[in-house]
């Protein structure tokens, strides 16, 4: 115990990452923050319903809050907290825009769908499994949201990721004998 090291100690701890904020939410413990950490998206299962909250003030985003009658399995957040991506356990996808809370793409068929956005906000994916196969819808979002690609997957599909760019889309899923990863180049469509 000496001055040096309680030197040493202090400067140790003003390097350790520093909490941002704490805030009470009625949350079933499913959540996802944006790409880019402005947003985290809430999902309270109990209540099907899902939210935007702000990251920096911890407040809900005007109008940002969307119940549905059919259990919600995954959500996120546009980037910039403009839509959210529904998933739903039973019945397809949701595209919401969050200021007036409607939907601006719905697919009503098909069970267990993922959802994400880019980190550049340009893109959405949604898979869906219907009978034995998956298909996964990406669509380029704006002010409009349009169509791109339809991907095709030979098992169920667990979770999507985009590349920050929008570049490469990963799909994890079920495979013949463990869980595989299939990886798309966008960028080459």
């Amino acid at each position: 115990d000496t001055a040096e090291a309680r030197s040493i100690l202090r400067d140790a701890v003003r390097l350790l990452p520093q909490r941002t904020a704490q805030v009470e939410i009625n949350c079933d413990g499913r959540m996802k923050i944006s790409a880019g950490g402005s947003f985290l998206t809430c999902l309270d299962g109990t209540n099907r319903s899902a939210r935007i909250i702000s990251v920096s003030n911890g407040k809900d985003l005007p109008q940002s809050r969307v119940s549905e009658t059919r259990e919600i399995a995954t959500v996120d957040t546009s980037p910039n907290g403009k839509f959210i991506g529904i998933g739903l356990r039973q019945g397809g996808f949701k595209l919401i825009d969050a200021e007036s809370g409607r939907a601006v793409i719905s697919e009503n068929r098909g069970v267990d769908a993922a959802v994400a956005f880019s980190a550049n906000g340009r893109l959405f994916a949604a898979s869906i499994v219907d009978q034995a196969t998956t298909t996964i819808h990406v669509m380029t979002i704006s002010d409009n949201v349009t169509p791109a690609y339809t991907l095709k997957v030979g098992h169920p599909v667990l979770g999507l990721t985009l590349s920050p760019d929008g570049a490469f889309l990963a799909a994890l899923h079920q495979g013949s004998l463990n869980t595989e990863i299939t990886i798309f180049d966008l960028a080459s469509r």
